[in-house]
């Protein structure tokens, strides 16, 4: 055979094989489309209001909820070319058979594409729900009310509006949507942009929303900007990625988390460029808004609720870069914030008004009653700086350490606080300040004090030591001491925790101005923001002679010069412990002087008191 007829034999054998093939795929297509067809058929005639209809929309309500589902009507359900349902007085109840239902809606009218559903663009041609109702548990701890939800069309332009209740307090919420098509064709959807807005109480919410991201957000309490901002939300790999930039009334605290958050953990870090104390405070707005969402959604139950982590696995890293406490910049803090197996550990470190601060917070719910440790210490404090930022007129300079040790055990954060225990002591050294700085803190108490000292005049400070052992909240000093250039001052008292009450009372001990010109004692009582002062008609005892002869007892300390970071030659270690130095005669002659004093204060007292019944005196202010 010839290479020529070997040549055309070969390429009858491919147009052989390739007959089959192109058969075979218009085959496929043929039975394809046909199978569609008649389905598409089927579905077309399946439609009305028969019953097995009903029985299919009450299985699925069933299966999607977890409630028993009852249709009272159905008017309409169809499957092509559009998706219908259209029933009414729908209920929901625990089981079947129950007497009260769990939720009622009067009308469910839902329209789709059937093609817009195959291909997910989120279009729909009618939406239109009346008459929701749920018992408290269902949705929330409150009764819910969804009076409609629905499309409102104006013009060639569209909304969907949802109007209802939770508990008593009204609900809106609505968004822009888009128009497509006309006539029966009409359909409407979501773009990628659209303007967002919601009223919960007297809370409201405006954005702009685009693929995710939140513009130009801002909440209002009662018409007061409380938040505005900006706001991205992002999936990845299951998790919610929230980046924001969010400005708080008030001072100007600007937040920027950057977090990954899922149904269980949070992660990420959360910066703050310029953090204001008071922006959080209990009169800011920011708190007032918790409360408001908090008594909206909330069950209305007074009793405290026990103490749980909401997130089991928390890994924040927080950065204040400037920690304002009213007008002062007080340093930057950094610490890491984290929840793992039921402990919540808070890590702390920065600088804090120029002093080095340490420690950590620690609360174990692991088992109740949740265990509280605080532990936390500040090394040279500039409680100048500090003062200042607080009032910048008051001219006051000097250094201290703080120190804070508490531990608690309670089932509820109230009775965390009532039940702390530990010790807090701040010790300063040399220092100077007018004397009309004590006045805008306690107004008059200079006055009650040194009523000779002008409050222009500059008070000198050798030591100052404040020291508190804290039982059940109840803070108690029985060392209060303070060594200046004209006075020496001592007292002892109390600091109520959880009421925010002080008991405090001080003596003075004068250094240059004849006994006579002084004031007798003076209570401090009252919240420490608001004290009031007032005349002391009460004795003193043993301690308060002997601090003001200079000595403090370090029985009576809850920490050592050395547990603070301190030296020997520190200041106050020339007033802490002599008594305990000195020769055996010198102690009986200071042991002496001791009682002397203390005559004295009681007879100061005394006299203090038969005055103050002559006269009537009302309590300095």
């Amino acid at each position: 055979m010839s290479k020529e007829e070997n040549s055309k034999e070969e390429n009858n054998e491919q147009k052989i094989a390739k007959k089959p093939l192109y058969m075979t795929v218009f085959k496929i297509l043929f039975f394809v489309s046909a199978f569609f067809i008649i389905i598409f058929t089927v579905l077309a005639n399946v439609n009305g209001n028969k019953k097995i209809f009903k029985d299919g929309i009450e299985g699925y309500l069933s299966s999607a909820t977890g409630y028993h589902a009852s249709v009272g009507t159905l008017n309409y359900a169809a499957f092509f070319p559009n998706i219908i349902f259209d029933f009414e007085d729908m209920d929901l109840r625990q089981k079947e058979g129950d007497i009260t239902p769990v939720a009622l809606a009067k009308k469910i009218q839902i329209k789709l594409g059937f093609f817009d559903v195959m291909f997910g663009n989120g279009k729909f041609k009618v939406l239109n729900i009346e008459g929701v109702s749920t018992v408290p548990g269902v949705f929330l701890s409150k009764a819910v009310k969804l009076d409609s939800l629905s499309v409102e069309e104006k013009k060639g332009s569209a909304i969907l509006k949802a109007v209802g209740y939770i508990g008593n307090d009204s609900f809106m919420a609505k968004t822009d949507i888009d128009v497509f098509g006309k006539g029966k064709w009409r359909a409407y959807g979501f773009s990628g942009h659209r303007h967002l807005e919601a009223h919960l109480g007297g809370i409201k919410v405006f954005t702009d929303l685009n693929n995710g991201e939140f513009s130009n957000l801002k909440i209002t309490l009662n018409d007061q900007d409380v938040i505005t901002g900006s706001l991205t939300l992002e999936e990845i790999k299951g998790k919610i990625n929230a980046k924001a930039k969010l400005l708080l009334s008030g001072s100007g605290t600007i937040l920027e988390p950057d977090i990954l958050i899922s149904k269980s953990s949070i992660k990420g870090t959360i910066i703050s460029p310029s953090f204001h104390v008071e922006d959080i405070g209990g009169e800011s707005l920011v708190v007032k808004m918790i409360e408001e969402v908090s008594r909206i959604l909330g069950d209305g139950d007074q009793e405290e609720k026990v103490i749980d982590l909401v997130f089991e696995d928390v890994d924040l890293t927080m950065k204040i870069e400037e920690f304002h406490v009213a007008k002062g910049n007080l340093g930057s803090l950094k610490f890491p914030v984290k929840i793992k197996d039921k402990e919540l550990k808070i890590k702390l470190g920065g600088k804090l008004s120029k002093g080095d601060l340490k420690g950590h917070i620690v609360l174990d719910v692991k088992k109740l009653p949740a265990a509280l440790d605080v532990d936390i210490s500040l090394r040279n404090l500039d409680y100048g700086s500090l003062q200042q930022s607080m009032n910048d007129t008051a001219e006051i300079y000097g250094v201290g350490n703080v120190v804070l040790k508490v531990k608690s055990q309670g089932d509820t954060v109230q009775a965390l606080m009532k039940g702390l225990n530990g010790q807090a002591t701040f010790i300063g050294g040399e220092g100077r300040f007018k004397s009309g700085v004590i006045n805008l803190w306690g107004g008059g108490l200079v006055n009650a004090i040194l009523p000779d000292i002008s409050t222009e005049e500059e008070l000198g400070v050798n030591c100052a030591i404040v020291d508190f052992k804290i039982e059940d909240s109840l803070a108690t000093s029985n060392t209060m001491f303070l060594d200046g250039k004209h006075v020496t001052l001592a007292g002892t008292g109390t600091y109520d925790i959880v009421e925010d009450n002080l008991d405090i009372s001080i003596k003075p001990k004068s250094k240059d101005i004849a006994i006579g010109s002084l004031a007798t004692a003076i209570n401090i009582t009252g919240s420490i923001g608001n004290p009031s002062i007032s005349p002391s008609l009460f004795s003193f005892g043993a301690k308060i002679g002997g601090l003001l002869l200079g000595i403090v007892n370090p029985a009576f300390l809850a920490f050592t010069l050395t547990d603070i970071g301190l030296s020997d030659e520190h200041p106050c270690a020339a007033f802490i412990g002599v008594a305990e130095n000195l020769p055996k005669e010198n102690k009986v002659s200071k042991l002496q002087e001791e009682k002397e004093v203390e005559k004295e204060v009681e007879k100061e007292a005394e006299k203090e008191a038969e005055k103050e019944a002559e006269k009537e005196l009302l309590p300095v202010k």
